[in-house]
């Protein structure tokens, strides 16, 4: 799909890059996309013209118009300080399209797609597509409005530092400003781990249980337990099937019985008390809301403000539900897929690079161009405009389109890299640069994990860090919540960081003011 005369117009732009998405193939983000260019002035007014989706070996890769972003989060914002009522419909409306979807997904994973016919099949996915896609793409004017320059989050803390000047409040407009907004709602960070901490405090009634967790292997153990203790047994497959999901991002692999074991042990061997554990963790949203209750007191926080830091709070928690419905979605079709991939003769992966447009027709005839597909798994650009597709390129050609591009680049001679407080703190540490979970293993105890943005995959390289360090994302990103929640330095939004800094350099990550100081440079 080629037309010169558009790409004649495109190269004459001046493009951003808005996020890249490592591991990231087009089968969930290329169709919720169109909502940039076909739905968006339904909350500001006025769509984007059109965008790129470029998906580089696997890494999805967003160009936007920055002109075009800064004058839609400018009117989405203005319209929202106007009128409040309206601004709330946002939340409201994606978590009408994101609780029904999250519950669907649970039927899509346990359909036997093997038996049904061709036709079956199609429906079943264009189902699927007609309930993920609004859910995914509702998500999108709360990404406009904080993802770049987070207007909300920067004007509630302007409003809080003039606040607290006047009341003499003490802590400061970032720590104040994470108080105010913290979801009283559990996400699905909590929610797992209350649901791995009871299952903990059962197996403590079984000390030989226990013991055969904490002693031995995972494999072992899940032998031993599956064999000997059917009932704890269950008790562990049951937390699975819950939750598994919630590392798959958008590839995979799930958790296992094998890992939760893994984790299991890992916290009896710690001696922790598991059940005070719980019991932070069930008591949280209760002390958080008396907390906002005593500073909205004493910052002396009128009625208006109060609704905009709720609608702050409600964007973080619908995020977060956004993201269960993306990851879940990736895990409870990878049956689908891979029975499509089957008829198709092609990878599961490979699958995940036909476009809406296309899986129909491409099920019914149980066609499609491999050699076309194939070449799409290592470089891939699409155009839309108007919520339409008018150009994809693949391969060679594709490559030479993107280099052609005109795209702002970082200055890497740069000292200091500035974003967003997410959680306070200065430290000092050696960088590493983990993208990905294969690049797990480079983390040790006290480094500075570098990425574009961070996914629930690599928590166990966020455990071991001093401070998290990402190109995209502002107050409502996995970093800034998993930080918070942690209560690790955190600076997000820098949008350079990984373009500047590589694994080795050391450099000071100053939370307070949102600069990390690059000291040495790896050699």
């Amino acid at each position: 799909m080629k037309n010169n005369s558009i790409i004649k117009k495109i190269k004459s732009k001046n493009w951003e890059i808005f996020w890249e998405i490592p591991e990231c193939p087009p089968f969930l983000t290329s169709e919720p996309a169109r909502f940039f260019t076909k739905q968006m002035k339904d909350f500001c007014g006025k769509n984007f013209n059109d965008c790129i989706l470029e998906y580089r070996n696997n890494t999805n890769i967003w160009y936007l118009d920055e002109s075009q972003w800064s004058k839609l989060d400018k009117s989405l914002f203005n319209r929202m300080l106007k009128d409040i009522t309206w601004a709330r419909k946002i939340n409201t409306i994606s978590e009408k399209y994101c609780i029904p979807c999250f519950k669907y997904l649970d039927l899509v994973r346990n359909t036997n797609y093997k038996k049904l016919p061709d036709k079956e099949l199609a429906n079943h996915y264009e189902n699927f597509m007609k309930i993920y896609v609004p859910a995914h793409g509702s998500g999108h004017p709360a990404n406009v409005l904080e993802m770049k320059n987070q207007r909300l989050s920067k004007h509630l803390k302007i409003y809080i530092l003039n606040k607290r000047l006047d009341t003499k409040v003490q802590g400061t407009a970032d720590e104040l400003f994470s108080i105010l907004t913290e979801p009283l709602k559990d996400m699905s960070l909590q929610l797992e781990a209350k649901s791995f901490y009871k299952l903990a405090l059962e197996i403590l009634k079984y000390p030989n249980v226990q013991k055969i967790i904490e002693k031995n292997n995972s494999k072992y153990a899940v032998r031993i337990i599956q064999s000997d203790y059917p009932k704890i047994w269950k008790k562990i497959v049951n937390h699975e099937k819950s939750w598994c999901w919630t590392i798959y991002n958008w590839e995979g692999p799930a958790n296992t019985t094998e890992s939760y074991i893994n984790s299991l042990g890992s916290v009896f061997r710690q001696n922790l008390d598991i059940s005070q554990e719980l019991k932070k963790i069930q008591n949280r949203s209760k002390i958080v809301f008396g907390e906002q209750i005593v500073l909205f007191k004493k910052l002396e926080v009128d009625s208006k403000y109060k609704k905009l830091f709720k609608i702050a709070s409600d964007i973080m928690f619908m995020k977060s539900l956004r993201k269960d419905c993306m990851y879940k979605g990736s895990w409870a079709t990878e049956p689908m897929y891979t029975e499509i991939s089957k008829r198709l003769g092609i990878s599961l992966h490979e699958a995940r690079f036909i476009f809406y447009f296309e899986m129909k027709k491409a099920i019914l005839s149980q066609k499609i161009d491999k050699k076309i597909i194939k070449s799409r798994t290592e470089e891939v650009i699409m155009h839309q405009r108007s919520g339409k597709v008018d150009i994809v390129l693949h391969g060679k050609e594709a490559l030479k389109f993107v280099d052609s591009l005109k795209v702002k680049k970082p200055d890497k001679n740069i000292k200091e890299i500035k974003g967003q407080v997410a959680y306070k703190g200065v430290v000092r540490g050696i960088v590493k640069y983990v993208n990905t979970p294969d690049m797990m293993y480079k983390m040790n105890k006290g480094d500075i994990l570098i990425a574009y943005a961070t996914q629930p995959n690599l928590l166990p390289a966020m455990k071991k860090a001093a401070a998290f360090v990402t190109d995209f994302g502002g107050i409502t990103c996995h970093a800034a919540i998993v930080a918070r929640e942690w209560k690790v330095p955190c600076v997000v939004g820098t949008s350079i960081a990984t373009k500047v800094l590589k694994d080795g350099d050391l450099v000071e990550v100053d939370a307070n003011t949102g600069v990390v100081k690059i000291l040495k440079k790896s050699k």
